[in-house]
């Protein structure tokens, strides 16, 4: 059991059991969809997928973003699942932060590798983050996605102006994989 990812050639398939399945109704944007039922018992739930933060709506590859989920997985029967076993958590606007699987792909990481979202942890670093960070390098470097609008240096201009990065950067992943390789470990500073 468990997530194959082959950033160059392949979709990230999980071969886990599967819970609950939801339909998927509504997808506004890149990184939050409706389903109709949900964990907590509701007519109908918002959800926002963890570990990905897609441009908003207005900024550059916002439509693109959103139009690539819908063709993954609007009007299709999707599998959720949370950070932590049975602890499903709600971000400050109340929509249930989990992973999205719609039969054997990881929609989260699939909309990373296919350059329409970038790694993000705001809500924590994830289960998955050595197959988020691979996804984020390689479409980086093919250039697909929000990556043929910027640099890895101004990837975040879609952002709301924030001052303080959420995430851990391509290049800073490259730099952290080269330490361990050359000093056993990493460096503080």
């Amino acid at each position: 059991m468990g997530w194959r990812v082959t950033p160059g050639r392949g979709a990230i398939e999980w071969n886990g059991k599967e819970n609950h399945r939801w339909k998927v109704i509504a997808v506004p944007d890149g990184d939050t969809v409706l389903i109709g039922g949900g964990p907590h018992r509701q007519a109908k739930e918002w959800l926002r997928m963890l570990c990905i933060d897609c441009p908003e709506h207005g900024q550059r590859g916002s439509s693109e973003a959103r139009d690539c989920l819908r063709s993954l997985i609007l009007g299709k029967y999707c599998t959720i699942e949370p950070e932590k076993k049975w602890k499903y958590q709600r971000d400050r606007y109340g929509r249930t932060l989990c992973y999205i699987l719609q039969d054997d792909l990881l929609i989260n990481a699939e909309m990373v590798r296919q350059g329409w979202s970038t790694y993000y942890t705001r809500h924590g670093r994830g289960r998955f983050a050595q197959t988020f960070s691979e996804c984020e390098v390689w479409a980086e470097s093919e250039r697909i996605g929000v990556w043929q609008y910027y640099n890895s240096g101004d990837r975040w201009a879609w952002g709301r102006g924030r001052s303080k990065r959420h995430y851990r950067g391509a290049e800073e992943i490259r730099e952290a994989s080269r330490q361990i390789k050359e000093n056993g470990g990493l460096k503080d500073g």
